[in-house]
């Protein structure tokens, strides 16, 4: 599967003569709070802190409370993190600056009567990018039943794949939590439906008994995942030991991904 590479909105941009008229037209500042800029593989959550030092040219952010990034590292285990950067490098006397540009991170054009190649890159320069099937998890969310369209249509559906989150100790505590209680330690798949929840900050459907009344009911006939914008958002089931009892739409590169409810 393809690498997850964070913070590499518009890397190796080129801030040659040609499109500088447009980089500029197009430039505004960092804002304090990223909230809705994509940054590589997802899009910051409300409250992504942002802090620019070397003179505008390296970008720090760090995420709201309880929000992790985590992906499988080199090594094969897992790896999560709370922060990463992005810097703009370049040989010309001014300007390479990180910048906004709409909905994404970039780098500013050089002068153009400045010095050097008139070339400016940007690139992550932290250790995020390095990890694979990696995505955003909101480990204070856990797992609760959505009751309104309104709440499902603020949920998020850029998880790391499950291959990461059956490493993590509070999704599988919270997995096992929600199975114990809803089935009462009795799990049947052939008695279940399929009802909506929040799981840890995204949008999934789990399964739960076919009397049970404290959630919405989903048809079962089974999920289907469409990129919007991009491409990706592939459909994964969720298993506890073994047995199917979710389903999540995860993103990858994909900027707007649905999970449309059958």
């Amino acid at each position: 599967m393809k690498k997850i590479i964070v913070l590499m909105v518009l890397a190796g941009f080129s801030c040659s003569d040609e499109p500088s008229q447009q980089v500029r037209e197009d430039l505004t500042a960092i804002p304090e709070d990223l909230g809705g800029i994509l940054l590589g593989s997802f899009v910051a959550p409300a409250g992504t802190r942002a802090v620019l030092s070397d003179n505008g040219r390296k970008l720090t952010y760090t995420l709201p409370e309880g929000y992790v990034y985590a992906g499988i590292g080199k090594n094969g285990n897992l790896e999560t993190f709370t922060s990463g950067c992005y810097q703009c490098t370049s040989s010309c006397s001014s300007g390479c600056d990180v910048i906004r540009l709409g909905d994404q991170i970039g780098c500013s054009a050089c002068d153009p009567n400045s010095t050097g190649s008139k070339v400016c890159s940007g690139s992550p320069c932290d250790v995020q990018y390095a990890v694979e099937h990696g995505g955003l998890v909101n480990t204070k969310a856990g797992i609760s039943f959505v009751s309104s369209a309104d709440e499902l249509k603020s949920l998020r559906n850029d998880l790391p794949t499950w291959q990461v989150l059956e490493k993590m100790e509070e999704v599988q505590l919270a997995l096992n939590k929600f199975i114990d209680e809803v089935w009462d330690n009795n799990l049947n798949p052939q008695s279940g439906k399929w009802v909506v929840v929040n799981f840890f900050g995204a949008a999934a459907k789990m399964l739960v008994p076919a009397n049970y009344t404290a959630a919405r009911t989903l048809n079962a006939q089974g999920t289907s995942c469409n990129c919007v914008q991009g491409s990706g958002c592939s459909y994964e089931a969720i298993y506890r030991m073994g047995i199917k009892v979710g389903e999540i739409c995860r993103s990858g590169g994909c900027n707007q991904c649905q999970m449309i409810y059958e």
